[in-house]
């Protein structure tokens, strides 16, 4: 059997510490009053990913209003990147409200301290409309002016009551106002979280047992072919 070069096993071994370190997981629960779509990026808006949204229309999956049952997600987040949230309104009172719980045991609810807002360039999707482009929103990222929301109020809150599945620490929040008629009607909302929610410091992803095995036969293979070079040499 032809033994794997120096070059090949530190790639590989840098790989697996990579995907040990670099990434980890996050629950959210997440509805709006009336769109939304969920994603990760960098800061600057490059690597943007989006990881879902709600229905289209005003009605609910399970009946109702479509903000009424919140949706679930599982994803992994990259060292250094933010959430984001894109939402709209169809008419009425708007707000967004979610929680995100890290693998490291932290919580990041939706308030006005913890995410920053700002104006999309595009139109209102409107009710059944599609989500903005990611070359859109990563441009509107790129040149964004971000700034607190201005509006918030606790879960549980009139006119929409408390959300099942979202913790009371979350707040329905939007850029301007919660109020029927507001500034941002004609326009779509993106939110981002102030700092990263992985800044490196997290719980890793467990590195899957069969990649833990290859690295544990290519650490004395790696040891072995650097001793070999340094006799050479």
């Amino acid at each position: 059997m032809q033994t794997p070069t120096l070059p090949l096993l530190i790639t590989l071994a840098g790989l697996l510490f990579s995907a040990h370190a670099q990434a980890f997981e996050i629950d959210a629960t997440v509805t709006a009053d009336n769109h939304y779509g969920l994603y990760v990026g960098n800061a600057d808006g490059s690597a943007l990913t989006l990881i879902g949204r709600n229905e289209y229309g005003s009605g609910g999956s399970t009946g109702g209003y479509n903000w009424q049952v919140p949706e679930n997600y599982n994803f992994a987040l990259g060292t250094d990147q933010y959430v984001y949230i894109v939402a709209w309104d169809d008419g009425g009172p708007q707000s967004w409200i979610g929680q995100f719980g890290l693998d490291n045991g932290n919580w990041i609810y939706s308030n006005r301290t913890d995410w920053l807002a700002t104006t999309g360039s595009g139109p209102n999707p409107g009710s059944n409309g599609e989500l903005p482009g990611l070359a859109v929103l990563a441009q509107d990222i790129l040149g964004a002016t971000w700034q607190a929301p201005g509006a918030g109020v606790a879960n549980g809150a009139s006119p929409w009551g408390s959300i099942e599945g979202i913790s009371g620490a979350a707040e329905f929040i939007w850029q301007d106002t919660l109020a029927a008629s507001a500034p941002s009607d004609a326009t779509y909302t993106i939110y981002r979280t102030v700092s990263s929610a992985n800044p490196g410091t997290s719980a890793p992803v467990p590195v899957p047992a069969p990649l833990a095995l290859l690295l544990v036969g290519i650490l004395p293979l790696l040891r072995r072919r650097v001793r070999t070079a340094r006799t050479v040499t």
